[in-house]
């Protein structure tokens, strides 16, 4: 561009800059300065409320993210506190059990053989759990298997090196010698019913027993002592004509939830 022709220019803009001026003062573009305003005002409004929504947006996606990664971190806090009850629960149950043996090993002369219950028997037709411990560990069959201060649950009925299967007292193949502790002090059998309960037969019809009556073992067996608790008498059930009547005898032990054992060993 020549100088001529720039000259030509800034004179040009000059006056169209001067001429707009005095059509302003003189107020000629009042009304099309209005209108402009009103375009751009519109124009910025619009631009400020999309760019809200926007950091609106950004800001909802924010705390969406930001609230997931709480409640995730309080699930895992959850979790981890859930687990130490647990391990807690599991702690107190295991040390009362260990307690109430520690009671029955005071008075035994010779401390029975702790064992945890690793599974009941799979076969559904036997009652009876898998501990443990086994031969290694002095364990063999018909050993009295007892919980707490001496309450009786079983009996040993096959033992390997380290584990062993415990015949509980409601399987109905199981037998086990009994003394009611009345003033007669009344022998009898106690056996499994049904896998459910248990019941003490061979009573003469003439021996006194009444519910609540406490049943132990009668140490007529040679591996089971005398006076391990197997349960209280719940009701007497007498026929016509049979010498002999039954009680139904309810065990202290929940057979269902059976943790620690200890097996009786000579």
């Amino acid at each position: 561009m020549t100088p001529t022709n720039r000259s030509r220019l800034v004179i040009i803009f000059g006056s169209a800059a001067a001429l707009l001026f005095f059509l302003h003062l003189l107020g000629v573009l009042t009304t099309a300065e209005a209108a402009t305003s009103r375009l751009l005002f519109g124009i910025e409004r619009g631009l400020s409320n999309t760019a809200v929504s926007v950091r609106d947006g950004f800001a909802a996606q924010f705390q969406a993210g930001k609230l997931q990664a709480e409640n995730d971190s309080l699930k895992r806090e959850q979790g981890a506190l859930l687990t130490q009850v647990a391990g807690l629960e599991s702690l107190r149950d295991e040390n009362a059990t260990l307690r109430e043996a520690l009671k029955f090993t005071k008075r035994s002369a010779k401390a029975p053989v702790m064992a945890h219950v690793l599974a009941s028997e799979p076969d559904s037709g036997l009652h009876a759990i898998l501990i443990d411990k086994g031969t290694d560990d002095g364990l063999a069959v018909d050993q009295p298997v007892i919980i707490g201060d001496g309450i009786l649950i079983g009996k040993v009925l096959k033992a390997e090196k380290a584990t062993a299967t415990v015949m509980l007292l409601t399987d109905t193949r199981s037998r086990v010698g009994a003394s009611i502790q009345n003033s007669g002090r009344t022998q009898g059998i106690v056996q499994g019913k049904s896998g459910l309960s248990l019941e003490m037969g061979l009573i003469p019809q003439n021996e006194d027993i009444h519910p609540g009556d406490l049943v132990v073992t009668s140490g007529i067996e040679p591996l089971v002592p005398r006076g391990l608790v197997i349960g209280q008498v719940q009701d007497v059930s007498t026929q016509e004509r049979n010498p002999f009547k039954t009680a139904t005898v309810v065990s202290p032990a929940d057979f269902e939830r059976l943790g620690i054992v200890a097996a009786i060993v000579p």
